[in-house]
């Protein structure tokens, strides 16, 4: 398995598939609960990845590009 790594701040993150992250989810919060540098713990927020209006909309009501296109009568392209 490849894992995706993104940079965010000069820093390096590793992004894990969610099947792994809620396996390990109990190790993990007892890792960032003991982490004694506070900078180390960077909260995920969409708005810090995307800019656009739409985007950000659609992704907090937890709707998919196809089903907004469906709703709108347009293609999941057009969305996109």
């Amino acid at each position: 398995m490849r894992l995706q790594t993104i940079q965010l701040n000069g820093r390096e993150y590793v992004l894990i598939p969610r099947g792994i992250y809620a396996s390990k989810k109990n190790q993990i919060d007892k890792l960032v609960s003991s982490a004694t540098d506070d900078d180390e713990y960077i909260p995920f927020k969409l708005e810090d990845f995307f800019q656009n209006e739409v985007t950000l909309a659609r992704m907090k009501a937890g709707v998919t590009q196809e089903k907004l296109a469906q709703l709108l009568g347009v293609s999941q392209s057009y969305i996109s």
